[in-house]
């Protein structure tokens, strides 16, 4: 072989080596640049699941505070209807007419109606009446 023929082969193989070199750095080049996206990716993601926890974190504990405070407002709720209750047993147990009279007369001062007192008032069947104006006195 001539010395061109060699120093050609020489050339193409130097040639290829620095190719083979040039296509594995660029391949290990893309490899960092594909795991710094990764963990660029990753870390994105944590955070958003990080922020995602916090939030149900606040979540369950708001429903634990409505929890209590719904408990307290049954607890109240429960005292009134055992005070209503009471008081309905003591209006049902309460004295007869006739007491009631006897107090209001005696110990309360109070008078039956004279006939020059009473006023008739004719008007729809309602069960109550709104005075709009004095009644005119009877001569």
């Amino acid at each position: 072989m001539d010395a061109t023929v060699l120093m050609e082969e020489k050339t193409m193989t130097s040639y290829g080596r620095e190719r083979k070199v040039r296509m594995i750095r660029q391949n290990r080049r893309a490899r960092r640049i594909g795991l710094v996206k990764a963990a660029i990716a990753l870390s994105v993601f944590l955070i958003v699941a990080a922020g995602v926890l916090c939030y149900y974190i606040q979540l369950l504990n708001s429903v634990k505070d409505d929890v209590k405070s719904i408990s307290v407002m049954e607890s109240r709720l429960e005292n009134i209807r055992e005070d209503n209750d009471d008081a309905i047993r003591r209006i049902n147990s309460a004295e007869d007419i006739e007491s009631i009279r006897r107090v209001a007369i005696q110990e309360l001062g109070m008078r039956y109606a004279k006939e020059a007192q009473i006023v008739m008032i004719s008007g729809e069947e309602e069960d109550y009446l709104v005075q709009i104006r004095n009644i005119p006195e009877t001569p």
